[in-house]
């Protein structure tokens, strides 16, 4: 089984920054994430849960 990532606070931000900048998919390609990573933190900085500053 692999092990669980854990991404701190300031990656997340700037790799959402990324993804609407870039677009998504070639985010995720740049930066060697899971797609539903990178949805699901764009979804919580939606709901105002991850502040992009």
């Amino acid at each position: 089984m692999a092990q669980k990532k854990v991404y701190d606070k300031e990656f997340k931000i700037q790799a959402v920054k990324l993804g609407r900048e870039i677009g998504f998919s070639k985010a995720v390609k740049e930066l060697g994430i899971n797609t539903d990573t990178l949805y699901g933190w764009n979804k919580c900085a939606k709901e105002a849960r991850l502040d992009l500053g």
